[in-house]
């Protein structure tokens, strides 16, 4: 599998999948026990099943799972699965990665046919199968379909099939029209999802209210503060997008749970789910109904949807960046120091000499200022960073410049970036910007501590 960014939770992601999908077989009485082998081998997650297993089921299966395991990891739905069948050996009780059948799953999904298709399908799992997979999944059915699941497409070279794409059959006519029409309006007026991720941002810290509580984590709200999180973000996201088409919000800050009453059945669900560790959103429709969701073990606990209904959601954005809350996805130990000091000031200056090269907006300043405008202050805490050599960026014309300058992250009008400069010295390779007469380069680890000039500008926003 080949899923991108972080592979240790890509293959615990794999690793769930694998698991749920074999205890489904196993309870269906579909296979008997099965293990698997799973390791991770350059930019690639390989797991090996026994020969007994139905692929075809197994496939299936991992393409209505993984999709939502991956999210849950912070990672992208989107994974690209190589498969291909025959003996692996192993040398002192090891997979040997380098056996001709692993690098030919490895080939296959590199090949450039495989990641064009894929690129289609952002939300959905694809699949690259070799000849003799796509033969023991016994080919196309009289509907054109493979496993009952997915469209193939083979791939050619000098007149022979070396692997077969399947991509996922998206059935529009499963939608029914007034559900169509209203993802039609979302995408029309907000194609990208800017719109949609920051009514999600603005409406989780409005509640949060971090300026007075201090608070930024929302597993902090209770349930009545998430009610009206959920009721806060649906009038939200209907004044920025109307339309005729009514909907009901489902907002889950934990996994792809929400409660579907019966009083709602019929109606049009709008499923949101923000997952604030890992910075990423996502948004769906779908039609209500009966039996769309796991009867939960006891009233008032999560009711996920069934694999089927997840299959069913129409994805308007799947695991969509979300603008970072900060404090909270730091280190413990990092967060500790930042919050200690008693004064606005140096806790903003410590948060800044932690942070670096990331941006910081003014939301996720309150916890730290506990102020609804924290310009002032982050003025204040520059000034005492800068005998650290260490430079506060605004979203100002000339912060955007010096921090492009810099290859820094630019910040957006509300945000702030900080680095640590140093003098440049031969060793240094990167860009510089001109400052009291010396060339100013982005400090390594071992560089030395000086004092910043003071022609730098102070932080400030655009006016």
């Amino acid at each position: 599998m080949d899923a991108g960014g972080d592979l240790v939770a890509a293959g615990q992601a794999l690793s769930l999948a694998l698991t749920l999908t074999l205890d489904s077989l196993r309870y269906n009485g579909d296979v008997g026990r099965a293990d698997y082998r799973l390791l991770t081998t350059g930019d690639h997650c390989l797991a090996l099943l026994p020969p007994s297993v139905p692929l075809d089921s197994l496939l299936v299966g991992l393409a209505q799972r993984l999709p939502d395991e991956l999210e849950g990891a912070g990672g992208r739905p989107a994974a690209r699965l190589a498969v291909h069948t025959g003996d692996v050996p192993e040398r002192d009780g090891r997979i040997d990665a380098s056996d001709l059948n692993v690098r030919l799953a490895v080939t296959m999904a590199h090949a450039q046919e495989f990641r064009e298709l894929s690129g289609n399908f952002p939300f959905h799992p694809t699949l690259c199968v070799s000849p003799e997979v796509f033969e023991r999944l016994g080919g196309q059915d009289a509907a054109g379909l493979v496993a009952g699941r997915f469209l193939a497409r083979e791939v050619m070279r000098d007149g022979q099939v070396v692997c077969v794409v399947l991509t996922p059959h998206i059935d529009l006519s499963a939608y029914d029209a007034e559900l169509l029409m209203l993802a039609r309006k979302f995408s029309d007026l907000d194609p990208d999802g800017h719109r949609m991720a920051a009514a999600v941002r603005e409406s989780i810290d409005s509640i949060l209210d971090a300026e007075l509580t201090g608070r930024y984590d929302p597993a902090e709200l209770d349930e009545r503060e998430r009610e009206m999180l959920a009721g806060r973000l649906a009038r939200a996201l209907r004044a920025e997008f109307p339309a005729s088409t009514p909907f009901r919000l489902k907002l889950s800050l934990e996994g792809n749970s929400w409660v579907f009453p019966p009083s709602e059945y019929g109606n049009i669900g709008l499923v949101v789910r923000a997952d604030e560790e890992h910075a990423r959103w996502s948004a769906g429709l779908l039609r209500i109904r009966p039996g769309i969701t796991v009867a939960p073990v006891h009233r008032g606990a999560p009711s996920p949807l069934t694999p089927e209904a997840r299959m069913a959601v129409l994805w308007l954005h799947r695991a969509a960046p979300l603008r970072e809350n900060v404090l909270l996805r730091l280190r413990d130990e990092d967060r500790a120091a930042i919050l200690a000091p008693a004064s606005a000031v140096e806790r903003t200056a410590a948060l800044f000499r932690r942070v670096r090269e990331r941006q910081v907006t003014e939301a996720a300043l309150r916890p730290v200022t506990r102020r609804r405008d924290s310009a002032r202050t982050v003025r204040e805490a520059a000034v005492l960073l800068r005998e650290e050599g260490v430079l506060v960026v605004g979203g100002n014309r000339r912060g955007r410049e010096l921090a492009g300058t810099l290859r820094l992250p630019v910040p957006d009008a509300d945000a702030y970036v900080s680095t640590r400069l140093t003098r440049r010295r031969p060793h240094h390779a990167g860009p510089s910007i001109l400052a009291g007469g010396v060339a100013w380069v982005v400090a390594g680890p071992d560089d030395p501590l000086e004092p910043l000039p003071q022609d730098l500008p102070n932080p400030r926003r655009p006016r």
